[in-house]
């Protein structure tokens, strides 16, 4: 059955109810204390960037620890208007500092937006198609359209599909939408009604 799961600041949406929400005065750490509300233990959460820990969480409430569908035919879609840009500019900074200059891979890593492809399909054992789209559409339609060729040529049985962006601490905004093959017969209803609840309304919508 389709799930999605919407996260502004301060609060993470799952099927339209509040799923969790910052405490007054915690609105800094709220990554932090969304990773410990999941209860996981998932060490390598802390060296993600911000921008691969809003992935992370994202698809947390909405892939099923059980599923039907082979790994192999299991698939994640992201898009993103702005990439890692935030990590881009850190990085820049540091590496490319006028008196210092200083390399870390794994501060590297980071500056990939499609990183958070792995961390995923890590997470979760997804073997199968797994792409990232840079565009400046805020919606979840042409993922969609991607998604429906895939299950239609018999090359996915299920699908994680997001879209995400990362600013500043209180600037960003993800919807993740999982897809088993039983939703295609209502999958243009379904993503024309999230692309409403995600993206036309709220003013944390990232602009």
């Amino acid at each position: 059955m389709a799930s999605y799961c919407i996260i502004q600041p301060s609060t993470i949406r799952h099927n339209g109810q509040l799923l969790f929400e910052a405490r007054v005065g915690e609105e800094q750490s709220f990554f932090l204390e969304a990773y410990r509300y999941f209860d996981i233990n998932y060490p390598k959460f802390h060296k993600m960037d911000r921008f691969c820990q809003l992935g992370f969480l994202s698809a947390l409430p909405i892939v099923p620890e059980k599923r039907l569908a082979a790994p192999s035919k299991t698939g994640v879609l992201l898009a993103s208007k702005s990439g890692s840009i935030h990590t881009d500019q850190h990085y820049y900074e540091k590496v490319f500092a006028a008196d210092n200059i200083f390399y870390s891979p794994a501060q590297f890593t980071y500056t990939l937006p499609s990183a958070i492809l792995g961390e995923l399909c890590i997470k979760h054992n997804i073997q199968g198609e797994n792409y990232f789209l840079l565009h400046g559409m805020q919606n979840l339609d042409l993922l969609k359209d991607y998604a429906k060729q895939l299950f239609h040529s018999q090359q996915l049985d299920a699908c994680l599909i997001g879209w995400m962006d990362y600013y500043t601490t209180d600037h960003f905004q993800s919807c993740y939408l999982w897809v088993e093959r039983e939703d295609l017969i209502n999958l243009d209803t379904i993503i024309i009604n999230i692309n409403k609840i995600c993206f036309d309304y709220g003013k944390a919508t990232v602009s």
